[in-house]
């Protein structure tokens, strides 16, 4: 029930133009130093404090329901506690992504007595060795397993992500399995990004195809992925049409993979924003029927294309999303 009319409470704000949830980067720096990091440098200390908290008022007046945080990593400031104790206090949903790694058990006491509504984190492989070589942090696979035994102590629900690349294409299997055991979400994904400045360097660590084609079916049944009902008149994204994105900056965004800049929190108001932007605008009507190559493509109806993705690889709104293509055709190939 609850499911159903949290679907429908999605559905009416889609419809009726509501900001329902928006993720704030509250830095970039952070003490991993993943590979496939989209992220091109590590040396933003993120809006002040009382910046922060004048961005929750306004999102409390548009009626904002749910507000993620992510990084960089969020633990290494000194003031994430107050930041997060005041989202609550506003009677805002909130979701944390971060690799728990900074964690200790008063920190994750505290969060359970705030009411953090859900923790993500990410483990890419069980094996040590592998983990740690992808974080280029020794010791930080054992660190992210203690802390998830304390959250799970305090009952503070837990996502897990396993992102899949070369050095970890085959790891998904056991990561699930220890998922399973201790009633925790999981997903996993093989899609990577260039990094926003537009270094491609992540898209080495793509998995080769012929890898891909073995575990894309497993995958794709860890996400619950469906066939599509590809209409020329829906939209390309339900999403866009109840959220927003915040960086470290103050930069505003249709949402936290699309680099569209369409303002900033200093110089502009979030409800002219939501309101009045017209770039936002065109970003949300834009429907499949617009996009020329896909909306003709034979697997079009096996594409979960990203926007996103394929404006910040592209530059271009209306452009295949390459990853997704790719994965589209194994689908479609396997019928």
């Amino acid at each position: 029930m609850i499911n159903k009319e949290i679907k429908n409470i999605y559905e009416y704000a889609k419809k009726n133009n509501v900001l329902m949830n928006v993720t704030i980067e509250l830095l970039t720096n952070c003490n991993w130093k993943c590979k496939h990091c989209y992220i091109p440098k590590h040396n933003n200390n993120g809006l002040k404090k009382e910046e922060l908290f004048s961005l929750f008022e306004e999102l409390r007046g548009l009626g904002c329901f749910e507000i993620t945080f992510t990084g960089g990593e969020m633990f290494l400031r000194e003031d994430i506690m107050d930041i997060l104790k005041k989202a609550r206090e506003m009677f805002f949903n909130v979701i944390l992504f971060t690799n728990v790694s900074l964690l200790n058990e008063e920190k994750i006491k505290k969060l359970s007595d705030i009411g953090v509504f859900q923790i993500s984190c990410t483990i890419f492989s069980l094996n040590e060795d592998i983990h740690d070589e992808i974080t280029g942090i020794k010791g930080s696979l054992k660190e992210t397993l203690k802390n998830i035994k304390l959250i799970k102590k305090y009952r503070i629900p837990l996502e897990v992500k396993t992102i899949l690349m070369k050095t970890n294409k085959f790891e998904y299997k056991q990561i699930q399995s220890f998922c399973d055991k201790n009633d925790f979400k999981y997903i996993a994904t093989s899609s990577l990004t260039s990094r926003t400045d537009k270094d491609k360097t992540p898209l080495s660590l793509v998995i080769e195809k012929k890898d891909l084609k073995k575990i894309l079916p497993d995958i794709d049944e860890i996400r619950g992925y469906k066939k599509l009902n590809v209409n020329p008149d829906k939209y390309i994204c339900n999403s866009i049409k109840y959220s927003l994105a915040f960086d470290a900056n103050g930069n505003i965004y249709p949402c936290n993979n699309m680099p569209l800049k369409i303002g900033n929190i200093k110089k502009d108001k979030i409800i002219e924003i939501w309101n009045n932007s017209e770039v936002l605008r065109k970003v949300k009507e834009i429907k499949w029927k617009d996009l020329k190559k896909c909306n003709v493509c034979k697997s079009n109806e096996y594409c979960v294309r990203c926007a996103g993705t394929a404006y910040l690889e592209n530059g271009d709104l209306f452009s295949e999303d390459g990853q997704e293509c790719v994965h589209a055709g194994i689908r479609y190939n396997n019928l």
